[in-house]
């Protein structure tokens, strides 16, 4: 009762926080006026501090995150990562590695954005990409930049020629490493697929002969004819008639000499038609003989005229032997030619001549003893307007003809 420092700590009891304690530092941390060492909560927090996992830091909500019986308030390393909170980019989140995509002094453990591009990680379809326009080409929740099929096609970006349009079949028709899928010019000519009238196969210059919007190179029938280019003897020149005069292959609506006989071109050939080298023309009408109706233009049909290559309108045939007498070496037909009969319209074998006059008797009236009168031809005036017609035609080419020469 008379010591005036009961605990012997140098510090009077009159002014010791703790007087039947020792304790010379007199260290209070709660301020209570009770010295730490006699004072059952230091921290005054509530919690005593048997129980306190930070006795002389007021904590009473006890937050221990790595849960190392330290709590965060007087712990010098919260999460127990090994890296102090002072330069830990995440003091409440284990990271050792400080991982911080963004550089943005946020550890990505504990970034909402671990990529920085403004789109949170749970929304970020690229969390660790930064992409903030989000395209995704396969929706498939997987944002293009990192994905590696862009296209969900099956195959890897690094290989597929077109990454962000699929295209499995990986076909690229001009073999530039860019897909038909994603390549703008299929073919490679130069002309863009939109206005390419073949955008499959390589065709600059655009050529579309019967202008259906496909171009040859693709189209099965270019002249649109209906008859398919590798069977069309003109494939580039409508003939669905496939007429092919000469038989040589090449249709006539494609050829020069479409008959054949060495005249070209048709244009000059006076029958294009049919075949004549010879270009023999009687009547020089423009039409050759092998084609034309009419040889002779008598104005009879060669079929039925008795003389088709030499003019006769009246057709007269003394000896009815079908060849007109104007073709007929022995008009008679007393098997005496006419250059040496004696009467050459009337038929006398023997040649009687009484008077010897040259004429025979048969035909000659000036000695009275012609057996046979002189057959005078009858030529309709018809006929003789059709001769006098074509000897001023016939006539009219000769004149023509001769100045020719002549200049």
């Amino acid at each position: 009762m008379c010591d005036g420092d009961d605990d012997g700590d140098g510090v009077a009891d009159g002014v010791d926080n703790c007087p039947f304690i020792a304790n010379s530092d007199q260290a209070d941390a709660d301020s209570d006026s009770a010295g730490d060492v006699c004072d059952d909560d230091d921290d005054a927090d509530g919690i005593a501090d048997g129980a306190d996992n930070c006795p002389l830091v007021a904590n009473s909500d006890q937050i221990n995150t790595d849960s190392d019986m330290q709590g965060n308030v007087c712990d010098g390393d919260d999460d127990g990562d090994g890296v102090i909170d002072a330069t830990d980019n995440c003091p409440l989140v284990s990271n050792g590695n400080q991982a911080d995509l963004d550089s943005d002094e946020l550890g990505n453990a504990c970034d909402e954005d671990d990529d920085g591009d403004s789109v949170a990680d749970s929304q970020d379809n690229c969390p660790l990409v930064s992409n903030s326009d989000q395209t995704d080409a396969d929706d498939n929740d997987i944002g293009d930049v990192c994905d590696t099929d862009s296209d969900g096609d099956g195959l890897v970006d690094g290989v597929d020629n077109c990454p962000l349009v699929s295209n499995a079949d990986q076909t690229d028709t001009d073999s530039n490493d860019l897909g038909n899928a994603c390549d703008s010019d299929d073919d490679g000519d130069g002309v863009q697929d939109a206005t390419d009238n073949c955008p499959l196969l390589v065709n600059t210059d655009q050529v579309d002969t019967d202008a259906d919007g496909s171009g040859n190179a693709c189209d099965n029938d270019d002249d649109g004819d209906a008859v398919d280019d590798i069977t069309d003897n003109c494939p580039l020149v409508t003939n669905s008639d496939q007429q092919d005069t000469d038989a040589n292959g090449a249709g006539d609506a494609c050829s020069d000499d479409s008959d054949g006989d060495g005249v070209t071109p048709d244009e000059d050939d006076n029958c294009p038609f049919v075949a004549n080298p010879s270009q023999t023309d009687t009547d020089r009408d423009g039409a050759g003989n092998s084609c034309d109706a009419d040889d002779d233009a008598d104005g009879v049909d060669d079929g039925p005229d008795n003389c088709p290559l030499i003019t006769n309108f009246d057709q007269a045939d003394t000896d009815k032997d079908d060849a007109g007498n104007a073709c007929d070496t022995d008009d008679d037909g007393d098997g005496v030619a006419d250059a040496a009969d004696n009467c050459p319209l009337a038929a006398n074998p023997q040649q009687s001549d009484a008077d010897v006059d040259g004429i025979g008797d048969v035909c000659d009236t000036s000695d009275g003893t012609s057996t046979a009168a002189v057959p005078v031809p009858h030529i309709s005036l018809p006929a003789l307007l059709l001769m006098a017609l074509l000897i001023g035609v016939v006539g009219g080419r000769e004149v023509f003809a001769t100045r020719r020469r002549s200049i």
